[in-house]
């Protein structure tokens, strides 16, 4: 897998690590569940302990748990890490939110575009003289 695989948790392609996500926990883990889940994920990819030809990627994937873990393991240095991480989280949701006002614009603007185009058709028969009562079934 190339360093810029989104599959993997806790992947970004700017480079910052998710610590949370390559741990498998939530930011309101406690440092003995922090500690607890970095200990059973090097133990599951540990590179003397799978096969032969997996041992190059369990190398990396332990290397990404030391990471992670690395980045809260400390009170201090987790505190730290936890403003950046709430920071980029509320980015994500605004940018989130912004495409789904976009995509509601995007609606709106096909649905006016409806209503003109019926409007017109309608201002075209009322010229013609072929607009009946409005029971055409047009809607």
């Amino acid at each position: 897998m190339s360093r810029g695989d989104r599959a993997r948790p806790g992947a970004a392609e700017d480079g910052f690590v998710d610590a949370y996500a390559v741990l498998g926990v939530g930011p309101e883990a406690t440092q003995d569940e922090l500690r607890a889940a970095h200990r059973a994920l090097v133990r599951r990819h540990h590179p003397d302990l799978v096969p032969p030809d997996q041992r190059p990627e369990a190398t990396r994937r332990v290397q990404e748990i030391n990471v992670a873990y690395g980045l809260v393991r400390e009170p201090a240095a987790r505190e730290r890490y936890d403003e950046v991480w709430h920071l980029r989280r509320a980015a994500a949701l605004t940018a989130q939110a912004s495409r789904a006002l976009e995509e509601v614009d995007r609606s709106a603007a096909a649905r006016y575009e409806r209503l003109l185009r019926r409007a017109g058709q309608w201002a075209a028969r009322v010229r013609s003289g072929t607009a009946g009562s409005g029971t055409t079934g047009d809607r």
